[in-house]
């Protein structure tokens, strides 16, 4: 989905106009955030609290946000991540969101993507595999807002290529399960949460 090749033209002292809103519960996962960011990004506002977001949405025109999935202590199915997505999704339906998630939450991954998120980055992060992912969703958003403004007309189009972006990252969550998992499938499958028989047909399905 995303061509890490071109990393170089993210990374030339140039910022990009795009305002990023990082929600995490950790203040050090925002510092982090914030210090990598905002050396790409024109704006980028951070919280500790979900429950900001609709407040911060309402002050200003949020292009990406940045979403944790776990926000409750003993709690790490993501389910939390899931209902915040929705949140935003009903105020903005061509909002953003970029997931950030643990390993073994990538089946949950996949669900909010199904559930219009537009991509994921595991924690911790790469610097650089995030402002890439992060630069191409801003792209992602000025489409949306370019296609909403010619009245739906290429909403067609646009499903057609963003389906296409969800297999895509599907296929890397895959590749991701495989390989920390040394090519074991079980482990791999459990990480996944679905089943040895459902993984080798999706490993036939990408031709992994």
């Amino acid at each position: 989905m995303i061509d890490f090749g071109h990393f170089e033209h993210y990374s030339d002292g140039m910022s990009i106009r795009a305002t990023i809103l990082v929600i995490d519960d950790d203040p050090d996962v925002l510092t982090a955030a914030r210090l990598l960011l905002r050396q790409y990004f024109g704006k980028v506002l951070t919280t500790e609290d979900p429950n900001d977001i609709p407040a911060m949405m309402a002050a200003e025109r949020i292009d990406v946000f940045l979403l944790d999935m776990n926000f409750v202590i003993g709690r790490n199915r993501g389910i939390e991540g899931l209902d915040y997505l929705e949140q935003i999704k009903v105020i903005d339906a061509d909002a953003v969101v970029v997931l950030m998630t643990a390993f073994g939450d990538l089946n949950t991954a996949v669900q909010a993507m199904r559930e219009g998120a537009a991509d994921f980055v595991l924690k911790p992060w790469q610097n650089e595999k995030l402002v890439a992912t992060l630069s191409v969703a801003v792209e992602l958003r000025r489409t949306r807002a370019t296609v909403s403004s010619l009245g739906g007309a290429r909403r067609a189009s646009d499903a057609k290529t963003e389906s296409l972006n969800l297999e895509a990252s599907e296929r890397r969550m895959i590749a991701l399960a495989l390989d920390e998992a040394q090519g074991n499938i079980s482990h791999a499958a459990a990480a996944l949460g679905i089943t040895r028989a459902a993984l080798y047909r999706r490993k036939e399905k990408f031709g992994l």
